[in-house]
């Protein structure tokens, strides 16, 4: 038999990297890599019908999933969309004069290690989820936008 990729979930992640995506699907026994839009993922745990790997950075796009071995390949075309980190809503979003007011970005995609600027000015930022982030506004960003 073949190697045949059914699924993978999620099916959308960070371009920043670090999503960890289970494929499931056929004769993964033989696998030895598994790239995503052609970069190789890193392989974290591997049966032989599931595989998990860990996602590389890579540009927001739809790319194809691959399980490579030495005798074949299995290929899901579009399989993983990388998607950039977005902010929805921040609150509360008045009154940031000053600075030291804590805010909560909602969004996605978002990734532990994210910087958030505010005004043009770094703020201390919080991962508390790929949902949502809390920053504390700098002094210097009284007013500012956020990035």
């Amino acid at each position: 038999m073949a190697i045949r990729i059914i699924s993978v979930a999620p099916v959308a992640g960070t371009s920043e990297g670090g999503t960890q995506l289970i494929l499931r699907g056929e004769e993964f026994a033989g696998v030895n890599q598994v790239l995503i839009g052609g970069a190789a993922a890193t392989i974290i745990a591997q049966g032989s019908d599931q595989i998990t790997v860990r996602t590389h950075a890579q540009a927001a796009g739809a790319v194809a999933v691959e399980a490579v071995s030495p005798v074949g390949r299995g290929v899901l075309g579009n399989g993983f969309t990388y998607c950039d980190p977005a902010v929805n809503s921040i609150q509360p979003a008045d009154d940031l004069s000053g600075g030291g007011a804590v805010v909560t970005l909602t969004g996605d995609y978002f990734v532990n290690g994210a910087a958030v600027t505010i005004g043009g000015a770094p703020a201390v930022t919080v991962f508390q989820s790929a949902t949502s982030l809390r920053a504390t506004v700098p002094p210097a960003a009284a007013g500012g936008t956020v990035a």
